[in-house]
């Protein structure tokens, strides 16, 4: 037998998973869903649930306790020591993939209505009163919950950081039988649900759990005795083993803070040091970047500071960040060596921060503005600015300015030729905690910012060798161990619980390598006395000649990197500004915050002018040499930029950094399968009921005047039949045309209910406009032919007519997932597509009796409010 791949949660009742949806559903009470409208399990809830179930499954087999510890984690811990990551409990993967590229192919508003529509056709409204303090009801004090319909079924892929183990696999699995209820208001019913697991192929989810489950013959009390990995022998570099239980893997004697090592290697200028105290550097050594493609799978929070209370995250991630990522998958992988070379070290790799890319075509918003190619955006250079409060231009505040206009900085990340803005998605959301001081359990609220998944990120990580061939295979062995690692990596805080899914690989995986730490669009060589522009691309920690942290010395810092680099040339600096920032964040390796330093902040500029011509070469040179200390971390990073020219320019538009959909996703399925085919009716269904009555009261009220002869009487009556609970809404519809035709079943129960002969008469003589003003029919001819296997027919005649009632077809297009763009088609008078069209067909019945029970209650109203008076809630005459 295969072993499982995933956990399959069956929703058996309501649930409640609370959080926030993707527009708003309005309710008290919202569900959490995707940036695409569909609902799921948040993974911290599931192994949160799951945890709570192997716990309860140590009653009778007490000998798991070390299992559990590595599988689960150990009580209340965040941090990286556990072997199992569980996913998200979404969807089928047909179903989110039909959504998603119905979603990613709308323009607003019709692409907020797909996603509404999307999450109402998985969820319902539920209403109650809320309790006070006391536990009795609230007066007037009506809330509404959003709750997940039952019968829906999830799915959570499972990942392991090292090979499970056979009691691994047996807690895990009596951790799912001992699940139950998941969500809030548990007591009340929500939230009971099925948990199993599930391997590849059509396996039987409940066989293969309790397969999982079965207790070893005689070894029930201890068989977790062998759970505890063994700390003695020796370890290979590939082999995949548990080391979470390591304190501090950074920390070593004779290493800094920082990880830093001090290791003196050979310098051909004598007694120079580079600025991180790690001794001196080869020159001669060969440099290069490694540009990776950072895709977030889930929510991203990294710490700016330390507050108990509330987790700030950064539009960009950190290269401290990347570098925590890396540490803790090459300590789970048992790679001592690569972690002490990669990242501890810090000779042979350098990170970087991350900044938003742009893709082409990721953005729906920008159909026509769309980078031909992939760009990345960086911090705004400091002279951008637009003039006037809502100007729509850019300057050069370094030039020539009208000092009586006034002047906003452009804040937002820019790509290098200043042609888009970047806008980084992010969700503020409010969670309870329990306080880590050791107080009694009680629930502590605290808010977390975080970047919304599904965006993307690049970084070029600096690599430095002796050779070519040395800078290759270090490439070579970063990017293939990143690939290996894809599923199990993490970034920021809560990386084991719901944030910080990552998946990254090489830009180019046919080249890995680029000479330039930024993309060129300009020429990378300068004339002499040509000006050439410095921006600082991260935070530079400098010190001036205190010896304390001083961000203002990034003058003499560039200065003095000019004078080290390029010997005999002298450099006038023209213009420069710099603004001061605090950095610091939460140390989870040292367990605390770290000191926070005033640094000069990105988007920096010193703007200079060389006595003599500066070569793309010498350009390159001088990047690979960052300004200020905690290089490793990717601080004090710059590039060399030409000045933009003197008149203003268009402030660039602003795009989303959206992964790019993989070319294989594109088309539309060509089979739909049961799941995909339900969620398709349900949306159509759903936009359709609206329009059809809004039809039905119009064809009322274009007929008022020649309805005379129908009383609110037996109208009321007629639509007491179209409203009984009938089996079907074929039945409803035969019910009503055997009145109308005078042929009314005696002998049934419901013989009473039906109207006098007399009264039906009536029918014979109402008179309906028909649908798109064709003349008029009695209303005795009009229901005749509207049930039994004429139904289509007539609800083809009867349908609202695009040319006259456009909000049928219109709404029916904005939620039907084989149109592209959620326009109606012309290629059909009835403005449907092929899918919807055989949708209409097998849903005739139930559009034929929306259409005459809406029709039957608006003609009632008109005589009605005559007979009370002329007023719609009677008393007599105005």
């Amino acid at each position: 037998m295969s072993r499982p791949d995933r956990v399959v949660v069956h929703l058996a009742s309501p649930a409640l998973f609370v959080g926030a949806s993707a527009d708003g559903t309005g309710a008290d009470t919202d569900v959490v869903t995707d940036e695409h409208g569909l609902p799921y399990l948040p993974r911290h809830r599931l192994a949160a649930r799951l945890r709570a179930g192997a716990v309860g499954a140590l009653a009778v087999a007490s000998g798991l306790a070390g299992a559990r510890d590595e599988v689960f984690g150990r009580e209340g811990s965040h941090e990286a020591d556990r072997i199992l990551r569980v996913g998200h409990a979404v969807l089928a993967d047909r179903v989110r993939a039909a959504v998603a590229r119905a979603v990613a192919g709308r323009a607003e508003p019709v692409r907020s209505t797909l996603r509404r529509a999307v999450t109402d056709a998985y969820t319902t409204l539920e209403s109650g009163i809320e309790a006070g303090p006391d536990g009795a009801s609230e007066p007037g004090r009506l809330r509404t919950h959003r709750v997940l319909l039952p019968g829906l079924t999830l799915t959570a892929a499972l990942t392991w950081a090292s090979p499970p183990r056979e009691e691994h696999w047996r807690l895990l699995a009596r951790a799912c039988l001992a699940t139950t209820r998941i969500g809030l208001r548990g007591t009340r019913g929500r939230g009971r649900v099925d948990v199993r697991l599930a391997g590849p192929g059509d396996t039987d989810p409940n066989a293969v759990t309790l397969c999982l489950a079965a207790p070893v013959s005689g070894r029930e009390g201890g068989e977790g005795a062998s759970a505890a990995p063994s700390t003695t022998g020796t370890r290979s570099r590939g082999d995949n083993v548990n080391t979470s239980h390591v304190r501090h893997p950074l920390r070593a004697p004779g290493r800094g803070r920082d990880g830093g090592a001090y290791t003196p290697a050979r310098s051909p200028v004598p007694g120079h040091r580079n600025a991180e105290g790690s001794g001196p550097v080869d020159a001669s050594a060969v440099n290069g970047y490694l540009p990776l493609r950072l895709v977030l799978t889930d929510t991203l929070a990294v710490r700016t500071s330390f507050d108990p209370l509330r987790v700030d995250s950064e539009h960009t991630i950190s290269g401290r960040a990347q570098r925590g990522m890396l540490a803790a998958a090459l300590r789970r992988a048992g790679r001592d060596r690569e972690l002490h070379d990669w990242v501890a070290r810090g000779e042979q790799v350098r990170f970087a921060p991350a900044h938003p890319r742009l893709e082409p075509g990721a953005d729906p918003d920008l159909p026509g503005v769309s980078p031909r190619r992939a760009a990345v955006a960086y911090p705004a250079p400091a002279y951008l600015y637009t003039p006037g409060k809502n100007g729509d231009t850019t300057v050069d505040a370094f030039g020539d300015t009208d000092p009586a206009t006034p002047y906003r900085a452009v804040r937002d990340p820019l790509t290098p030729d200043r042609s888009l803005r970047a806008a980084v998605r992010t969700t503020s959301e409010r969670y309870l905690g329990r306080p880590r001081t050791g107080e009694a359990a009680r629930s502590v609220p605290f808010f977390t910012t975080s970047v919304d998944p599904g965006q993307v990120f690049e970084a070029r990580w600096q690599l430095r060798a002796p050779d070519s061939a040395s800078l290759g295979r270090l490439a070579e062995d970063i990017t293939d161990f990143l690939a290996g690692a894809d599923g199990t990596l993490t970034l920021g805080s809560g990386g084991t619980r719901a944030h910080g899914g990552v998946r990254v690989a090489p830009v180019d995986p046919g080249r890995l390598l680029a000479p330039d730490r930024v993309d060129p669009v300009h020429a990378r060589s300068w004339e002499a006395g040509a000006p050439v522009d410095l921006l600082l691309l991260s935070p530079a920690l400098l010190v001036g000649a205190d010896g304390q942290a001083r961000p203002q010395a990034l003058v003499p810092a560039v200065l003095d990197l000019l004078a080290r680099r390029l010997p005999g040339v002298r450099a006038h600096v023209l213009a420069s500004h710099v603004e001061a920032g605090l950095v610091g964040a939460y140390h989870r390796g040292y367990q605390g915050p770290m000191a926070q330093r005033w640094a000069a902040r990105p988007g920096a500029v010193v703007r200079l002018r060389l006595d003599r011509g500066l070569t793309a070469d010498q350009a390159r040179d001088l990047e690979a040499h960052p300004l200020g200390e905690r290089l490793v971390d990717g601080h004090g990073q710059f590039t060399l930029l030409p000045p933009p020219p003197p008149g203003p320019e268009p402030l660039a538009p602003v795009a989303v950094p959206l992964a790019e959909r993989a070319p294989d996703t594109e088309p539309l399925p060509p089979e739909w399968d049961d799941r995909l085919r339900a969620l398709h009716d349900d949306l159509l269904w759903n936009a359709a009921a609206q329009p059809v009555r809004d039809h039905a009261r119009a064809l009322a009220r274009a007929s008022a005047r020649r309805l005379d002869p129908l009383t609110p009487h037996l109208l009321s009556r007629l639509r007491e039949i179209a409203v009984h609970p009938h089996p079907t809404p074929e039945s409803a519809l035969a019910a009503l045309e055997r009145v109308a035709t005078g042929h009314a079943d005696t002998d049934s129960a419901d013989a009473h209910k039906a109207p006098h002969d007399r009264a039906v008469r009536a029918l014979a003589r109402a008179r309906l406009v028909r649908p798109g003003g064709r003349g008029s029919v009695t209303v005795r001819s009009w229901w005749e032919g509207m049930s039994g296997p004429r139904a289509a027919a007539w609800w083809s005649d009867n349908r609202p007519d695009p040319a006259h009632s456009p909000a049928y077809a219109r709404a029916i297009a904005a939620v039907d997932l084989s149109l592209p763009d959620g326009l109606p088609p012309d290629d059909h008078p009835g403005a449907l597509s092929d899918r919807a069209r055989d949708w209409e067909r097998r849903a005739a019945p139930r559009l034929a009796l929306t259409l005459v029970s809406s029709w039957l209650a608006e003609a009632a109203r008109a005589p009605r409010a005559e007979e009370d008076g002329g007023r719609p809630g009677g008393g007599g005459p105005e």
